[in-house]
């Protein structure tokens, strides 16, 4: 039996970062790329009459999607250029060559920390 509701945007934000405490791997400032990315989901409608579980998509995202990069762990060249795709608007890099590897998406930014989706 499938039900359908109606959730405020910002209790579904809560409900996702909520989720991210059970992540002790995380620190404040990585779940707070996370709850950017989460953040611009709703708001682009990610979300909208789609099937809704916080465990599968926060679990997946920390375990499976995406990766938190130090901006220690990338060549200062990669830091800024990714920093300038992100300033510019460019959020898909998969056709973006960079020394560290393959990055496929830039979802959040932090002052010396990147969210990446694989």
């Amino acid at each position: 039996m499938q039900v359908n509701v109606r959730v405020d945007s910002d209790v579904l934000l809560n409900m996702l970062v909520d989720r991210l405490d059970f992540w002790t791997s995380l620190d404040d400032e990585d779940k707070e790329l996370f709850s950017q990315m989460y953040e611009n989901n709703i708001d682009g409608g990610l979300f909208e009459g789609a099937e809704f579980n916080v465990m599968h998509i926060v679990d997946n995202d920390v375990v499976n999607w995406c990766s938190v990069l130090h901006k220690d762990e990338l060549s200062k060249e990669d830091f800024i250029k990714i920093q300038k795709l992100y300033d510019e608007g460019e959020r898909d890099v998969s056709c973006e060559s960079f020394e560290y590897g393959n990055i496929g998406f830039i979802e959040a930014m932090g002052e010396d920390r990147i969210l990446v989706r694989r």
